[in-house]
């Protein structure tokens, strides 16, 4: 019957119509999603470029800066002052010319073009976008490079250093991360950090650098006055002594500090675990005595001394009192001329590790003598970080009832008191005596 024929044909031509049109829509899906990912990695090969040029620009850049202050670099080589103060100064000053923020990595330089920074910690803070270049310079001629980026609170930074090798500037190492914390302190600081997961043992990820600048006569105090000791393996400028009463002070670390700082030379008396020393009465003392008013009879009180041979045991540091690295540097803030010569220092503990410009603050005494030397007179610890806002007589109060109680006590976590003779017995006792001078 024709409408039959008719409906049949109809119904055919729907059915091929129908799986025409799904043909067409399956196979622009596929073409839609192959064009997609072809785009997606087109896009991700833009991005490599454009990352690629955004390197290659920064190591052409450096080269040309170090090229810029070649004649400085070969004049302090040739004069054996590649790790002059004056010479990273000299650096500094050149990259601020050419309009970079620049600083020396130990801070002990005012940072050109601060307001760069400072702008740029605003920025991140207010989740602005912002970019902005730090130049630390090393010792040796070199520095590294942070081309730092903000965008929505987060800060990226590129992180790259160039070295002189057989008189060239090579860029040998280049880094990108996103900054995992940071903070821009009320003094000027700023902190950052790298993230590193739990267990990783390479080089801390914190940066640090002073943006603010400082007084140079604090500068120079510091370093003629309180650098030389600092914090590192000596409790000097994180516990209370006076002339008067020394019993705080830990006289052996003293010792090893102040040898190198009278001789020049490093601490001789350095053996393997164990090892125990008799040094000579006038050699112990002469040490100490140059640099603080200290009498014989107190310093023998704190120390274990052999009236028979008339020396002094000296057991050095080990495994079991060895201190933690990336400890605190001192940083004179302010000072103060005192009626009888000497000087007030103000002296703060910038701990890059923790992300602090004052862990600890105290007041340090000192008479500068007229040979250059430096007396160390007194010192009073005035505050903590977790103390800066409070009184520190509350915390004095605990220290004294603990050291009543018979208790030591260090207000900086970094600082490892050294063993006690128990301590050292049970840890050494069996030792040969080959390690024995």
């Amino acid at each position: 019957m024709w409408w039959k024929e008719k409906t049949g044909k109809s119904v055919f031509r729907k059915m091929r119509y129908s799986i025409g049109i799904f043909l067409i829509v399956a196979c622009t899906f596929g073409f839609n999603g192959c064009a997609a990912e072809e785009k997606d990695k087109g896009n991700e090969k833009q991005s490599e470029h454009a990352e690629g040029n955004i390197r290659n620009q920064i190591i052409s850049d450096s080269k040309k800066l170090a090229e810029g202050y070649r004649v400085l670099y070969e004049e302090a080589e040739k004069e054996e002052q590649l790790d002059a103060l004056e010479f990273r100064q000299q650096v500094i000053s050149y990259l601020g010319e050419a309009g970079y923020s620049a600083v020396d990595l130990e801070n002990q330089i005012d940072m050109t073009h601060a307001e760069q920074v400072e702008t740029f910690c605003r920025a991140a803070e207010n989740k602005k976008k912002e970019e902005a270049t730090i130049l630390a310079v090393l010792d040796h001629g070199g520095f590294v490079r942070y081309d730092l980026t903000t965008k929505n609170g987060k800060i990226y930074a590129r992180e790259s250093a160039l070295n002189w090798k057989d008189n060239k500037p090579i860029v040998d190492y280049y880094h990108e991360f996103e900054v995992y914390d940071w903070k821009y302190t009320e003094k000027g600081y700023l902190f950052m950090e790298e993230y590193h997961p739990p267990g990783y043992d390479g080089a801390t990820g914190d940066i640090g650098f002073r943006v603010k600048p400082l007084d140079p006569k604090c500068r120079e105090l510091n370093r003629h006055c309180v650098l030389p000791i600092g914090y590192e393996l000596n409790n000097m400028l994180i516990t209370n002594w006076d002339p008067a009463d020394y019993t705080n002070l830990e006289l052996y670390d003293l010792y090893e500090q102040m040898y190198s700082m009278k001789y020049g030379e490093i601490f001789p008396y350095r053996g393997g675990e164990g090892a125990e020393y008799q040094i000579p009465e006038q050699s112990f003392e002469e040490v100490l005595q140059t640099y603080l008013p200290i009498s014989p009879t107190q310093i023998r009180t704190q120390t274990i001394y052999e009236e028979q041979n008339r020396t002094y045991r000296y057991r050095p540091r080990g495994l079991y009192d060895c201190e933690l690295p990336f400890v605190p540097y001192t940083e004179v803030v302010s000072y103060e001329e005192l009626e009888n010569g000497e000087l007030k220092l103000f002296v703060e503990a910038v701990w890059i590790k923790e992300k602090t410009d004052c862990a600890i603050a105290s007041e340090l005494v000192v008479k500068l003598l007229d040979d250059g030397k430096v007396q160390y007179i007194s010192n009073r610890v005035v505050g903590t970080e977790e103390t800066e806002e409070e009184s520190w007589e509350n915390v004095e109060n605990a220290e004294n009832a603990a050291g009543s109680a018979g208790l030591k006590t260090e207000p900086a976590p970094w600082y490892t008191p050294r063993l006690t003779d128990e301590e050292w017995e049970s840890y050494y006792g069996g030792i040969s005596d080959e390690w024995r001078e």
